[in-house]
């Protein structure tokens, strides 16, 4: 990942247990995303700042929100990937 891209990572991630592995999966990578544990929390941040990859999981979080969210996220960021974990 190019140096200065690290923050426009943006994972969203409740449950504290796979929070903490995917943060530390980031962090071997010396990449520090930004962190939401609520989709509402997400959509905030999007407000402020651009994101180029967005991670989402369902992981303590409700599985019936994601496609509510994709469509919110793919509409402020178009340009931004998007990896789900579920």
């Amino acid at each position: 990942m190019r140096r200065g891209s690290q923050n426009q990572i943006l994972l969203v991630a409740a449950d504290i247990t796979s929070k903490n592995f995917l943060l530390e999966v980031f962090r071997e990578e010396s990449i520090a995303p930004d962190v939401a544990e609520t989709f509402d929390e997400a959509l905030s941040l999007m407000e402020r700042r651009e994101y180029i990859l967005v991670v989402p999981t369902n992981l303590g979080l409700p599985p019936a929100s994601i496609p509510d969210f994709l469509s919110k996220t793919r509409s402020k960021h178009p340009d931004a990937k998007i990896i789900v974990i579920s």
